[in-house]
């Protein structure tokens, strides 16, 4: 696939087809449930699973069968779908990843990309992916989102009346303000 979008079209047709076939879900009743506060791309469909007003304003009808829930409310998940970037800033490429049973439910001639599977990007997804595990970069991403989240929550601590909650994953992290001093919440990215 080309872009992290491309990806999580591809994870939520996965998901769906998997559902009818394997769990019987009665035709057109699938619903997708996404949390509120999460960015997946630009697409109608992925914008359909937004609470954003400024990302889905003027750009309807939004699709149906959308569950949308806030951050963090959501149990563990029978299956999980990652459907991710992978081109590490050099081309687009993007990968879905599910197990056996899942990704079989598609077959040949029930999808495709425009340029999935160049050799190109298929070189640049597997070099991304060995540097991934090369350098450890999950693992240092959870050390030092800990070690961020630690510090932003003795800022949260110092204005508590500002700041309602820190949370995010590695360091990907979100500081959520009290709404009568701020309607914005601030995305923070360490690197």
């Amino acid at each position: 696939m080309n872009t992290g979008a491309e990806g999580v079209e591809t994870a939520l047709k996965l998901a769906g087809k998997w559902g009818y076939e394997k769990k019987q879900i009665p035709k057109d009743e699938a619903i997708i449930v996404s949390c509120c506060g999460c960015f997946h791309g630009c697409t109608l469909s992925v914008i359909s699973m937004s609470c954003d007003k400024e990302a889905t304003c003027g750009f309807g009808p939004l699709l149906p069968g959308h569950l949308k829930v806030d951050f963090g409310d959501v149990v563990a998940l029978e299956k999980i779908f990652k459907g991710k970037a992978l081109g590490g800033g050099v081309i687009s490429v993007s990968a879905v990843l599910a197990d056996e049973d899942v990704m079989l439910c598609i077959r040949p001639g029930e999808h495709g990309s425009t340029f999935g599977g160049n050799p190109l990007a298929s070189a640049v997804a597997v070099a991304s992916l060995e540097v991934i595990k090369d350098e450890g970069l999950a693992e240092r991403s959870a050390e030092l989102g800990q070690k961020l989240r630690d510090q932003l929550i003795k800022v949260q601590q110092q204005f508590p009346n500002f700041i309602k909650e820190v949370r995010g994953k590695g360091l990907f992290k979100l500081w959520s303000l009290i709404e009568r001093h701020c309607s914005l919440s601030l995305l923070m990215i360490y690197v």
